[in-house]
């Protein structure tokens, strides 16, 4: 029994490989295999980490009925007392968020945080503050992005970094670029680039070059406008404050 249930979690985790690899239709194959198996050992949680491979290829490769998938995962997860629910919900997340359906997307990652703290989950609370960095900057919470970002970045500095350190640079660079932080926002930027390079996972890398590329075209054509009309308001500004007195 022992040996069939190793070899059930060497399937599940070579499953996962092929979906980290974009290899969904051998990943889909191989968790339908282990799926049938944990079915019949009865062992749900092996169940429902086939069910959330099965649910993120379908959903990676443009099915939607991936979804259900994820569904059914948590809802084994959960009703198991599972600290896989985190991870599962977080993985919905994603795809939901792929999928342009933020409200979704943003509240399964409350119910992700909530498992995570609750089992003590230091790697992914950490994972998931990062993701709340960019909750708060498409909600237009700005000033709380940064305040988070920055608790962030200064934990990831403290300690050995983090795989999520790009994607906060990239977002903190683009809050900046907007604020007229130019000098700040050339400065995550090219460090998000520059972390995004060393994991070399398209998920990081990809959003880290195009927010790079975005303020190397316009950082210049844009500072110079900008800088002109501050220094104008700062004129008339004076010119009045002259006629005042």
């Amino acid at each position: 029994m022992f040996e069939l249930i190793l070899g059930l979690g060497v399937s599940v985790g070579l499953a996962i490989y092929l979906v980290l690899t974009g290899e969904h239709e051998e990943a889909i194959g191989l968790a339908n295999e282990a799926l049938a198996e944990a079915r019949e050992l009865e062992l749900p949680e092996l169940e429902a980490r086939a069910l959330a491979i099965i649910g993120a290829s379908r959903g990676s490769s443009g099915d939607p009925g991936g979804r259900a998938d994820l569904e059914r995962s948590i809802e084994i997860t959960e009703e198991i007392d599972s600290p896989l629910a985190s991870h599962h919900c977080g993985m919905l997340a994603d795809l939901e968020c792929s999928y342009g359906n933020l409200a979704s997307c943003f509240e399964l990652q409350r119910r992700a945080r909530g498992h995570a703290e609750r089992f003590g989950h230091v790697g992914h609370i950490q994972w998931l503050k990062a993701e709340l960095v960019a909750e708060c900057y498409w909600l237009g919470r700005w000033d709380e992005a940064l305040g988070v970002a920055d608790e962030f970045l200064a934990d990831a500095d403290a300690g050995s970094g983090h795989f999520m350190e790009a994607y906060c640079r990239a977002i903190r660079a683009r809050i900046r670029f907007a604020r007229s932080d130019l000098e700040g926002a050339l400065e995550d930027s090219g460090r998000a680039l520059e972390q995004a390079r060393i994991t070399n996972e398209p998920q990081m890398l990809y959003p880290a070059l195009a927010v790079r590329a975005r303020l190397l075209c316009c950082g210049p054509c844009w500072h110079g406008p900008v800088a002109a009309a501050g220094n104008q308001i700062a004129r008339r500004r004076r010119a009045r404050a002259d006629c005042a007195t």
